[in-house]
């Protein structure tokens, strides 16, 4: 469990990259967390968790290809291999912008904060958030929306001035 939850944000990141819709993203983040706890004990200790549990989430949107075969946009395997790898090893800006944003999620009011925690933790969807915080679904999609652009604005000024340094 606890190389899991040191992993989770990568993992759940990789899938991200992969996978064009949000509610797929988490049900493959669900099954793929199944299969790592089903095949666990074939997990050689002292070798690289997260490349292990990569390789489980591959195969996991992988079968997740296959079920969605039948729409318009479906990327050559050569196009997706590449993206799989890209996803694996993050890039020295992208370190940089989620610093950024961490910094500018901490600057956010304490209610946008836990929307966004819920918003984002494995397993959890619009409507249980909808219905745990009392609101409508639209209401929350509209506050995630002026949330994101915040961010957006955020790390692009962050950034930006940091260039300029």
């Amino acid at each position: 469990m606890k190389l899991y939850v040191a992993n989770e944000k990568r993992l759940y990141g990789f899938i991200k990259t992969l996978v064009p819709n949000w509610s797929d993203i988490d049900d493959i983040v669900q099954e793929t967390v199944a299969v790592m706890w089903e095949k666990f004990e074939t997990f050689d200790r002292g070798t690289d968790f997260s490349a292990w549990a990569f390789t489980i989430a591959r195969f996991q949107i992988l079968n997740y290809r296959k079920r969605k075969n039948n729409q318009r946009l479906i990327f050559n395997e050569t196009i997706w291999e590449t993206l799989a790898e890209k996803a694996k090893t993050p890039s020295l800006g992208s370190n940089k912008r989620s610093e950024t944003l961490e910094k500018c999620i901490r600057q956010l009011k304490p209610e946008h904060q836990k929307l966004l925690e819920l918003r984002y933790r494995p397993g959890t969807n619009i409507d249980s958030i909808a219905e745990k915080m009392e609101k409508t679904v639209h209401a929350i999609y509209k506050s995630l929306n002026r949330i994101h652009h915040q961010l957006v604005a955020c790390v692009r000024e962050k950034m930006n001035v940091e260039e300029a340094l």
